[in-house]
């Protein structure tokens, strides 16, 4: 703090001396002209180095002296760090190589790291297979077989989703679509039930590194490759995870068969015949579209879910442990520096840990039309996701476009905010201590309103008098 302050003071008394010197120039370019012959020739009025001629460089070296100042005049000794760019040029450089854990800023790895290893335009499919097709109207059994949508739906959470704020704009793959193309198919009767298959992925339902508060929370359903409603028993007024998500896709599809006149059984879990007959087939939305919604409302699951699929696509394992260690790689080969330590896919686990130059790059690489749906999927302050019911009506609302991370004792704020002058500035905040997950909230909205302001200093014209 000692030596920010001693930064900000010597810029202010320079600042001040080259107003003096401006105020000095101007009285000489007043003075008479001198007459003779040796000096009649048009001349600098103005010297050369006065600070008049550069008056918008002396704003804004002076602006974002201020704004480096109260930032860590805010961050006290809060363990953070904080790097704010304008163009090429860094205005904020505070801890900028400090590994902090990043809750749900991570996720930003995640999205890069899918759309890199399976492509924009990759979509996961859910079947229902038989061991034989229908005969009249009857197959024994019928296998719900998940390949690692985690948008899976049934209209009441589709309903659910569309009037909640942050989730409202979140893609789905509809579950009714599939049970209409069962009955499309002629299936009439399911004697043996619906047997839900999830054998696609690891069937590691939490991970080990998670606090074990977090499912009773509701932070995150179930893991899995067939899951639906994002593996939620019910989610009015808090949601409650089911105890096997593969067996609630099961129920979930029997009722809805049901509602169609289907007879069913009991529903079940188990593996589908290797040479089963194709039923029906739903897939997904594009991959850019669920990457986008994953990073816009902080899809805990879908970042899940993801990252194992991510590990199938480049190792043939769909594990979290290969899905991090890809990611990893790709971070590296789009020029991440340095490599952030990845745990899991959705910042969940306490010992991810990323820094501010790592987060920075992560978002220059967004820059690649493979990559931009991570871009695309920012929460909008008072608009969108994570940021809906934050910022509202402030200066900020509309201008921030970021990725949010909460945890208790974590706070993450990663993107673009367009000052009201229109100045277009990139930035990347951490920070770690303890703080309530609302307190942390509020320290990142400050962080983001003291950069709404820069350059935070008079008008050129103010500071510099003009000739």
């Amino acid at each position: 703090m000692t030596n920010r302050l001693g930064v900000w003071i010597l810029v202010v008394v320079l600042l001040i001396g080259a107003v003096v010197a401006g105020a000095l120039a101007l009285r000489d370019d007043r003075a008479p002209a001198p007459t003779s012959e040796a000096t009649s020739e048009p001349g600098l009025a103005t010297p050369l180095w006065s600070v008049r001629r550069f008056p918008g460089v002396a704003r804004e070296e002076l602006g974002a002296a201020r704004l480096d100042f109260e930032l860590a005049l805010l961050l006290g000794d809060v363990e953070s760090c904080v790097v704010v760019d304008e163009s090429d040029r860094t205005l904020v450089a505070q801890g900028a190589g400090t590994a902090l854990i990043p809750a749900s800023a991570a996720k930003l790895a995640t999205g890069l790291g899918a759309l890199a290893v399976l492509g924009p335009d990759h979509r996961f499919a859910t079947s229902s297979v038989a061991a034989a097709p229908p005969a009249h109207g009857e197959v024994a059994a019928l296998y719900l077989v998940g390949g690692g949508d985690p948008l899976l739906a049934t209209p009441e959470y589709q309903a659910f989703l569309a009037g909640d704020p942050r989730w409202r704009e979140h893609p789905t793959t509809s579950l009714a679509e599939l049970a209409d193309e069962i009955v499309a198919a002629g299936v009439q009767s399911v004697p043996g039930g619906v047997v839900g298959d999830d054998s696609h992925q690891e069937t590691v339902r939490f991970l080990p590194g998670w606090e074990s508060d977090y499912a009773a929370q509701g932070q995150v359903g179930p893991l899995g490759a067939l899951t639906v409603n994002h593996g939620y028993a019910s989610w009015e007024g808090g949601n409650v995870p089911v105890a096997d998500p593969a067996l609630h896709a099961a129920q979930q599809l029997t009722g809805l068969l049901e509602a169609r006149g289907v007879e069913v059984g009991s529903a079940g879990t188990g593996t589908a015949p290797p040479d089963a007959t194709t039923i029906a087939a739903i897939q997904s939305p594009p991959l850019a579209e669920i990457v986008a919604g994953m990073e816009r409302a902080s899809d805990n699951l879908a970042s899940e879910v993801l990252l194992r699929e991510i590990g199938l696509a480049a190792r043939g394992e769909a594990t979290t442990t290969a899905g991090a260690e890809v990611v990893s790689d790709t971070l590296g080969e789009l020029g991440v520096d340095p490599i952030p330590t990845i745990v899991d896919g959705s910042g969940l686990d306490r010992a991810d840990r990323t820094t501010c130059e790592a987060l920075l790059d992560e978002l220059d690489a967004t820059g690649n039309a493979e990559l931009r749906a991570v871009d695309e999927g920012l929460a909008v302050a008072g608009v969108s996701g994570t940021l809906a019911e934050r910022l509202r009506g402030t200066e900020l609302e509309g201008r921030l476009r970021a990725k949010t991370g909460t945890l208790s004792g974590v706070t993450a704020l990663v993107g673009f905010l367009t000052t009201p002058e229109g100045r277009e500035l990139e930035f990347a905040f951490l920070a770690n201590d303890a703080f309530s997950e609302d307190e942390g909230d509020a320290i990142a909205d400050e962080v983001a309103t003291r950069l709404a302001v820069y350059p935070d200093a008079p008008p050129a014209d103010e500071l510099v008098p003009a000739p």
